[in-house]
């Protein structure tokens, strides 16, 4: 494999940053921090950061026109970029006692797909989440799941991803954009737990690439690469054991974000002094920008 150059972009102290999805009008990469519950936007041409803080954890969000869609503990809020306002737009179809939104991507089609994990890492296996689909006028589920996370959509809209975290195993679905239904289940790359991280927050790139964070590997945290196929092509080594999720973003969507998170606990070992910090990468490849959502 071709070695790749990570560099620091801002030393951070991001308790857990996730979601991070670039906004190609503002030129900025948004993300969240769930265990601070904020909003972020992060200007990369001047690493300036702005917070705004949530009244509720959040999971992952999705931009949608002028704002955004981010999924909490206790339901879905909007947020509108010109007043900067929350303001809930549906409760949870779960008990928040027990669950919680964890990550979340559009659709080609612009339908919300947001999946659920327990509060309790215990009880990761044992008690079921689930994958639901969001429209604007409904919430349904569509699967029964472990833990969300992984999720992405290939630029053609007719494949989707999803990983299991904890079980190190990546799925991959045929979808039909006009109905917005999985098809067609089976597992794209499993491993065990001697072999590399756990697969977290993915994107894809223009290519069929299949991009995601691989924190708590027994030699730190590292990015990897899946062909359509299955092979694992490419794997970066990140200097924190912690990497949370990547994104695509810059001018020409060449440059791939990592967001990281302090969470030893999961790590199996001391974060670095960078953990919470924000990294980049240039990979030879080129993004899909996220879709807004439409509902």
């Amino acid at each position: 494999m071709a070695d790749f150059k990570v560099e620091l972009f801002l030393k951070f102290e991001a308790e857990v940053a996730e979601s991070p999805a670039w906004h190609p009008e503002h030129q900025a990469l948004y993300w969240i921090d769930m265990h601070k519950h904020s909003f972020n936007r992060l200007a990369t041409g001047t690493g300036t950061n702005t917070e705004w803080k949530l009244p509720v954890m959040p999971g992952s969000f999705v931009f949608r026109e002028n704002g955004a869609l981010i999924s909490c503990r206790d339901g879905i809020y909007d947020f509108d970029f010109t007043s900067e306002r929350f303001e809930k737009r549906i409760d949870p179809p779960y008990d928040s006692s027990i669950y919680r939104f964890n990550d979340g991507k559009c659709d080609r089609q612009g339908r919300l797909w947001v999946g659920t994990q327990p509060l309790e890492l215990s009880d990761l296996g044992t008690r079921k989440a689930a994958l639901y689909r969001y429209d604007g006028n409904r919430i349904d589920q569509v699967m029964e799941i472990d833990m969300a996370n992984g999720l992405a959509f290939t630029a053609d809209g007719r494949t989707m991803y999803r990983a299991e975290t904890a079980r190190r195993e990546i799925f991959v679905y045929d979808f039909d954009g006009e109905t917005g239904t999985p098809s067609n289940a089976r597992i794209l790359a499993q491993w065990s737990r001697g072999t590399g991280g756990a697969p977290d927050g993915a994107t894809v790139d223009t290519e069929g690439g299949y991009w995601v964070a691989l924190p708590a590997g027994e030699t730190g945290g590292a990015i990897g690469r899946f062909t359509p196929d299955g092979t694992l092509d490419i794997r970066i080594d990140v200097p924190v054991p912690g990497p949370s999720m990547v994104a695509f973003g810059g001018p020409e969507m060449s440059t791939l974000y990592i967001t990281t998170a302090q969470f030893p606990q999961l790590a199996g070992r001391p974060g670095s002094e960078l953990s919470g910090s924000f990294f980049k990468v240039e990979t030879g490849f080129r993004g899909v920008p996220e879709p807004v959502f439409r509902g």
